[in-house]
């Protein structure tokens, strides 16, 4: 297995920026290989997850090739005023990936997945009509950006961050509205789950979105097991990541 902490120079986010990668060496003979793109929270760099969990033991174990980038305070958007987050994750990552590794990613071969703000960046990039991603797990994800940072410690929080994502308003547009893009897929051939704490937090808009879901009859895996916001929740069902994506 190799781990790699490298940079490349970002068109979306017009800046060097950073990512982790880590390639099996085992599990290499399959037909195709999978692939994983791991996205942080609002506190957390492209190394949280390398660090902070047993990523590395399950990447060997399932043969999975994990790619980690930087998404630094930007709730995953392309922001109003500041970089293209989103457009990062839906384009400019894959063709990355592609030239760091020879390969081609697609709806078929990779999973999109993250905590928190991560979550709801992958969510989202999965939803947007300009992604080919449809596999996604969301860990504790936030669901609607604008309620969470209203309950936020402010000591976590930057001033008038929320308005350089979303514009003067503070109002979310439909391409970061977690609701607007559930309507307007109207597709199946979606694996989605989402799994959150108990007494995360976050959990009344996770249960209110599930909801939505159901509502629409977007097929789609909802779990809530024992558990507050954090990477002790996080790292106990990082391994139902893998057994749902990566086991056959």
């Amino acid at each position: 297995m190799a781990v790699l902490q490298g940079h490349y120079d970002s068109k979306c986010l017009r800046q060097d920026t950073q990512f982790v990668l880590i390639r099996p060496f085992e599990g290499r003979e399959r037909a195709e290989e999978r692939y994983l793109i791991l996205l942080h929270g609002l506190m957390d760099n492209s190394t949280a997850w390398l660090y902070k969990t047993s990523l590395l033991r399950l990447a060997d174990a399932y043969g999975v090739t994990v790619f980690c980038p930087e998404g630094r305070r930007g709730f995953y958007c392309d922001m109003a005023y500041g970089a293209d987050y989103l457009s990062m994750v839906i384009r400019e990552i894959p063709e990355v990936m592609g030239k760091l590794l020879g390969c081609e990613l697609n709806g078929d071969n990779t999973v999109l997945a993250g905590n928190s703000m991560g979550g709801y960046g992958a969510l989202k990039a999965t939803l947007n009509p300009r992604s080919f991603y449809r596999k996604v797990m969301a860990f504790s994800p936030v669901i609607s950006p604008m309620e969470a940072l209203n309950v936020i410690p402010d000591d976590y929080l930057i001033p008038g961050e929320e308005k350089a994502a979303a514009g003067e308003r503070g109002m979310l547009r439909d391409e970061d509205d977690l609701y607007a893009l559930a309507r307007r897929i109207g597709k199946p051939g979606y694996q989605i789950t989402v799994t959150c704490g108990k007494d995360d937090f976050l959990i009344g808009q996770n249960r209110e979105f599930h909801t939505y879901l159901k509502t629409l009859g977007l097929e789609h895996t909802y779990r809530e097991e024992e558990g507050v916001h954090g990477w002790d929740y996080w790292e106990t069902h990082l391994p139902e990541l893998f057994q749902s994506y990566f086991s056959v």
